[in-house]
């Protein structure tokens, strides 16, 4: 079976490996499975903010 992920593979490599570890733990490990899609959503942000030239909010102020 072909991930969903696969589209992701040439241009975002780090999404393409995170979102491959979410779909390998759904049924296995649900939680793993939670907290890599959390991280694949940061991961998203972060690159938005990147290709817009934006810094990231600074946390402790």
């Amino acid at each position: 079976m072909q991930s969903n992920f696969v589209f992701l593979q040439n241009d975002f490599p780090v999404l393409y490996q995170i979102g491959i570890i979410a779909e390998k733990y759904l049924y296995t490990d649900s939680n793993v499975c939670l907290i890599k899609l959390g991280m694949f959503g940061e991961t998203v942000v972060n690159i938005m903010l990147q290709l817009d030239k934006i810094s990231a909010p600074q946390t402790g102020i």
